[in-house]
């Protein structure tokens, strides 16, 4: 009998292993997981800084353009005035002349 509570002693003692063994596989999944986690953040984190910097450019580039249109708009505005303006005087000057 003594045998017999031996055995599954020993049963239960190497049952209580595997489990044990199967937890600590597992366990060390989950950490490789969280590594490479971890690692897949940090390049996502820095990519993200790098396409915002773009952004940061892009939108500074797009800022010095539109202040460049108002200036081209501003030197248009005073380009026409100013052949109204020769338009008036010149059409001040004419005079009419009958050749007959």
């Amino acid at each position: 009998m003594m045998h017999v509570f031996l055995g599954i002693i020993i049963v239960g003692l190497v049952m209580t292993m595997k489990v044990i063994l199967d937890g600590l596989h597992v366990v060390a999944e989950i950490h490789d997981r969280i590594a490479a986690l971890r690692i897949s953040t940090q390049h996502y984190v820095a990519q993200k800084l790098e396409e915002e910097n773009k952004a940061a450019a892009t939108e500074s580039e797009v800022a010095q353009i539109k202040s460049e249109v108002g200036q081209l708009e501003e030197t248009e505005k005073n380009i026409n005035r100013h052949i109204q303006d020769l338009h008036a005087t010149l059409d001040g000057r004419k005079f009419k002349v009958d050749i007959l």
